[in-house]
């Protein structure tokens, strides 16, 4: 059957605004974990800086530990991690320091990494990433001293990254010094400079990206990010990516790189869910039969993980009351009723799981409402997730009416 283009829908005002954030959530949701984020990082820094991380000690900073103001932007994510850096005195000798025959003697060193994602190139990005660099040393500083450890001599190093996937490619400032224009040599060492390290995905091919050493999810995130705004292109990319895409669903959080891809293709190309899923299935039949099995029923994709612990105690429940009822009729209608208990724990699990790794820890009020929630109220809930600025906006806490007289 010949494929048909789809109209590009006329854009309003505020349309760009639900895209916006489904670039930022889509981002977030997956680098915000640290092995998608470290292979991104071990792609694009040199290998001199590679060798020196400590990757195993690589976590994500809490938002206790950050201005509030950096946090509620979603797409920018903070790692700490340990750094073996050369020192000309005596001290702490480091494997790492020493890893290639090297004379060197090596302290430990802290270092951040802000991880920032732009779907367009702004001019006052590097501005924006200077105020939240004060942001986090003034944070720094405090958690210190609430800590009451030695006294402070030094401030971590912070590694400006940017991911931009605009059509255009980036077209604006690379080092904080263009800002001034000409500068005249006798004021250069007086002048505030630093530059960013960019991944300008779009100005690769799909190819390039594929060779990358990436994780799966961190590939399909970029690819989506890359192409995802044109949906032929993207779907007909992804019928060559069936392996990348079956070891993604194989890993750990296999559920959570397709609910952002189906989540993404709803809101920023306003693909129907139904459509994206097909797409996925096409390209799962160029793989192993068990991954395209894995997508054959929609839920299993957005929830694979958590329905099969879910779904295992309704199932072994129902068995329990219909047998206690010894009839055939109870049996069954307790495996029913079992399953789809499961199923709606599974979401929920799920569910509780994007809205942590987008907002943070959830308040009980909130987690209350979601084991509360119905299934087409859960269902409702995961398409916010990608479109809301905040937790309340997804969740939505009906107050009780109060009763008069």
């Amino acid at each position: 059957m010949a494929e048909t283009k789809r109209k590009t829908p006329k854009k309003r005002r505020n349309d760009h605004e639900p895209a916006r954030l489904a670039h930022d959530a889509a981002f977030q949701l997956i680098f915000s974990q640290p092995k998608h984020a470290a292979s991104e990082l071990q792609s694009l820094l040199p290998e001199e800086v590679c060798r020196r991380i400590r990757w195993e000690s690589m976590r994500l900073k809490s938002s206790s530990h950050t201005d509030a103001r950096l946090t509620k932007r979603f797409s920018d994510v903070l790692y700490e991690v340990d750094f073996e850096a050369p020192i000309a005195e005596s001290g702490v000798e480091s494997p790492a320091c020493n890893a290639k025959g090297k004379d060197e003697i090596c302290e430990k060193a802290l270092i951040y990494v802000l991880l920032e994602h732009k779907s367009e190139p702004d001019p006052w990005t590097l501005l924006q990433l200077l105020e939240y660099m004060a942001r986090i040393w003034r944070g720094y500083l405090r958690e210190q001293i609430e800590e009451g450890g030695k006294p402070i001599r030094r401030l971590p190093i912070i590694l400006p990254v940017v991911v931009h996937h605009g059509s255009s490619g980036w077209t604006t400032v690379r080092r904080f010094i263009e800002y001034f224009g000409k500068v005249p040599e006798a004021l250069l060492p007086y002048v505030v400079d630093f530059g960013i390290l960019l991944d300008d995905v779009c100005t690769i091919n799909p190819d390039s990206l594929l060779a990358r050493p990436l994780t799966p999810e961190a590939k399909l995130t970029l690819l989506c990010l890359m192409l995802g705004r044109t949906p032929d292109r993207f779907f007909a990319e992804l019928r060559q990516w069936s392996a990348v895409l079956i070891e993604a669903l194989r890993a750990d959080e296999n559920p959570l790189v397709v609910s952002v891809i189906i989540m993404y293709m709803l809101v920023v190309a306003d693909v129907p869910r139904e459509e994206t899923r097909m797409a996925l299935q096409n390209a799962l039949k160029r793989g192993k039969l068990d991954a395209y099995e894995m997508v054959m029923n929609a839920d299993k994709i957005l929830r694979a993980e958590a329905i099969q612990d879910g779904l295992r105690k309704g199932r072994r429940q129902g068995l329990i009351q219909g047998r206690r009822e010894g009839k055939i009729e109870g049996k069954i209608e307790g495996k029913i009723e079992g399953k789809l208990e499961g199923e709606l724990a599974g979401r929920r699990k799920v569910l509780l799981r994007l809205l942590e790794q987008r907002f943070g820890n959830v308040p009980m009020k909130f987690t209350e409402r979601l084991q509360a929630a119905t299934s087409s109220e859960l269902e409702d809930m995961a398409l916010r997730v990608l479109t809301s600025s905040s937790l309340e906006d997804v969740i939505i806490i009906r107050r009780k009416k109060s009763k008069s007289g």
